[in-house]
């Protein structure tokens, strides 16, 4: 075909017809995948999803222009494996949700992006979990000290049982000394009967 010069009029009727074989293939796979994770999902619902958030600032890794919108990915419950929120370098960096609604929780369940360089996920491994009636005053709930990092789809989240159920409407993650917060997902489930 190159020889007698009509290769590309050949391949161009390969690009005539759209095939989205492949990605719907893969769309399906995804979210079908919680029957076959690493990571059971616990009983009761993940009050965290859909629900509007925000976080310290925005920063040119941003997926969305506005502190609210790339806060809001993290509750999207889209994975990724990627940061799906990134702040600007601040001190404290800082992410929060407001569930809309007092609420008993009982886990809280924080995936860090999956990065070939260990020194990027090592950035989420000090932080503060911290919950609020009004978003004005908090109470410390968690406090991670360890410097090595936690992971994510890989089966390794960070997962916090509180020892008991703890009544809030606001829930905020705070780095210690990481500059940046960047996480794929966070989930906030709620206390369900026969939980204590």
């Amino acid at each position: 075909m190159v020889e007698e010069g009509y290769l590309r009029e050949f391949l161009e009727n390969f690009s005539a017809v759209e095939d989205f074989y492949l990605r719907d293939y893969w769309r399906r796979q995804c979210a079908g995948g919680w029957r076959a994770s690493l990571v059971p999902r616990p009983p009761g619902r993940n009050l965290a999803r859909g629900r509007p958030a925000t976080q310290s600032s925005v920063s040119p890794w941003s997926g969305a222009k506005t502190p609210e919108e790339d806060a809001a990915r993290l509750v999207s419950g889209q994975f990724s494996g990627r940061h799906n929120n990134h702040t600007g370098l601040d001190d404290p960096p800082w992410w929060q949700v407001d569930l809309q609604a007092a609420a008993e929780i009982s886990q809280i369940r924080i995936y860090n992006r999956l990065d070939p360089d260990p020194g990027i996920m090592a950035r989420m491994a000090r932080l503060l979990i911290m919950t609020s009636p009004d978003g004005t005053a908090w109470r410390l709930v968690y406090e991670r000290k360890e410097e090595s990092p936690f992971g994510g789809l890989d089966g390794t989240p960070l997962i916090v049982t509180l020892p008991r159920p703890t009544a809030a409407r606001y829930v905020r993650i705070s780095g210690l000394g990481c500059g940046y917060l960047h996480f794929d997902q966070v989930e906030i489930y709620e206390r369900t009967s026969g939980v204590s």
